[in-house]
């Protein structure tokens, strides 16, 4: 349904039409609601939305005048949110063109901690300074290059207010104030100067983002060209990354976000366009990392001449191969793995989710040489 009060201790909320995309002109309104000292916390399981136009904005509280917590739309969703009181608000609205596969969010009425307050989470596009939750502990944040911290202030655990509104859950522990969020800044590469609460309309693209390039380092982060802001049309970019002899590369995607089917990252087990491919990647499918069965990987990245999207912030770095096993080759998108063994002589194989299809059905053996036989097969 587009809506509704949810007082179940736990459940899921999907969007209208979900597995499918989701409709047109919505606007569709949630309240989760917990048992009294309870929160609410939920979980992003997956999330994509047309960027800028549909939005799903979450508040700490019942209604529309509760404080905004934050606006998600793309992929950019963080892992998990807990609300401050027993209530928590959504709101879904979707302009009326181009939509995409939604969400899936699980919510759950989670006991408030009696010496402690609950993980505030770590804001999206940022990262968390402090990992002890104890009353009095303070946690700070910080943003990724390219984004500002919308408040400066650390967050501090405290106890609850006993003459506060009854409505606001007063004698449960909390935090100071709501979980901050990384806005797109417009100077870039400074992570915190900025104590606006408002998303910068215009962005600057960071400098230093070349389009292709050969990387040595043993380790680094490959940018697509104007990240933070969205990359443009008609490119072909190449990167080769190599590493030390006697090791792989490893690349890990923190974030990735392309044109279904025209804006595609193409990865090659090797130095070259010759080399044997790994996968091809758009939209948000991307695994979580990749590893080469060689000292070499190739990067493709192409795009057509109209509608882009934010981009791809990919980090790589040298790894030693192993003594007596082969690296962890990783599972492909939309797949699932048989084997968990990486020994020398080990098989591993690998299926697909209903409506994928393997693109090689050879298991993968971890030879001599401390390389798996072939690359990770994609489901396609």
């Amino acid at each position: 349904p587009c809506g509704g009060h949810l007082t179940a201790p736990n459940g899921i909320i999907l969007s209208p039409g979900w597995p499918s995309f989701y409709r047109d002109s919505l606007n569709c309104q949630w309240v989760i609601e917990a048992q009294p000292d309870h929160a609410v916390k939920i979980h992003f399981d997956r999330f994509q939305t047309e960027v800028n136009y549909d939005t799903l904005e979450i508040r700490d509280g019942p209604s529309t005048s509760s404080p905004v917590i934050g606006e998600y739309h793309g992929t950019q969703a963080p892992h998990f949110l807990i609300s401050t009181s027993n209530f928590l608000f959504l709101l879904f609205t979707t302009d009326n063109s181009r939509s995409a596969a939604g969400f899936s969010i699980r919510y759950e009425s989670v006991m408030m901690e009696s010496d402690s307050c609950l993980d505030p989470g770590i804001p999206v596009n940022g990262r968390r300074r402090g990992n002890s939750f104890a009353i009095g502990s303070l946690v700070s944040f910080t943003c990724d290059l390219g984004y500002t911290l919308s408040e400066q202030e650390p967050i501090r655990g405290a106890h609850g207010d006993a003459d506060a509104d009854a409505d606001a859950d007063a004698d449960a522990d909390d935090w100071s104030s709501l979980t901050r969020r990384c806005l797109v800044s417009r100077l870039a590469g400074n992570a915190t100067t900025s104590t606006s609460c408002c998303p910068c309309l215009e962005t600057t693209p960071l400098k230093g983002t070349p389009c292709g390039g050969h990387l040595t380092a043993p380790n680094g982060i490959i940018l697509s060209p104007g990240w933070p802001s969205f990359y443009r049309d008609s490119l072909n970019c190449q990167w080769v990354i190599e590493a030390q002899p006697d090791h792989a590369v490893k690349i890990h995607f923190d974030r990735f976000q392309t044109e279904v089917n025209y804006d595609t990252l193409e990865i090659r087990d090797g130095p070259s366009t010759s080399s044997p491919v790994i996968g091809e990647y758009h939209g948000t499918q991307a695994p979580h990392f990749l590893i080469s069965t060689s000292n070499f990987l190739f990067l493709l990245f192409t795009t057509d001449n109209s509608r882009s999207a934010a981009g791809f912030s990919i980090r790589y770095e040298s790894v030693m191969m192993e003594s007596d096993s082969c690296l962890d080759p990783g599972i492909p998108v939309n797949g699932r793995r048989r084997g968990n063994s990486f020994a020398i002589g080990s098989l591993v194989s690998f299926t697909c989710d209903l409506g994928y299809t393997l693109s090689e059905q050879e298991p993968i053996v971890c030879e001599k040489r401390h390389q798996w036989s072939h690359a990770l097969p994609s489901c396609d």
